[in-house]
């Protein structure tokens, strides 16, 4: 796929990591793909396995074509309904198309507040974007 990161949520809500458009959105609300104005596409999967819950638990709050900011919130999900089934909240971000980038490297990891980047890119002739 790409390299990335994994998240372990603290809350309940999935923000989008940068500014750009809405790609993918399961009507599930377990992933997204997001193609963010710095170049990125990004793939958020939020927990492990959760997609065979068919949507129980996930409100989604965008869809394709929505234009997205940091505070963009993509989904809110049901902590309990998602741990009661047994499922994992780990929510890998990965960069799709990272051949395209000089490189991709996780960065600011451990505790984090909405807005911290997780994720810096270098492109291949400028200067690093972050996620």
């Amino acid at each position: 796929m790409g390299p990335g990161a994994a998240i372990k949520p603290s809350g309940s809500v999935v923000y989008a990591p940068g500014t750009g458009t809405v790609a993918v959105a399961q009507t599930t609300g377990h992933a997204f793909g997001l193609q963010l104005d710095n170049g990125l596409e990004i793939l958020i999967h939020v927990g492990i396995d959760t997609v065979e819950l068919d949507g129980k638990g996930f409100d989604v709050r965008v869809k394709v074509g929505d234009k997205v900011t940091p505070e963009t919130v993509l989904v809110e999900f049901d902590r309990d309904i998602v741990e009661a089934a047994g499922f994992s909240l780990i929510t890998p971000v990965i960069v799709l198309n990272a051949a395209a980038f000089a490189s991709v490297e996780a960065v600011g990891l451990g505790s984090g507040k909405v807005g911290t980047p997780i994720l810096e890119a270098v492109t291949k002739a400028t200067a690093p974007s972050e996620v």
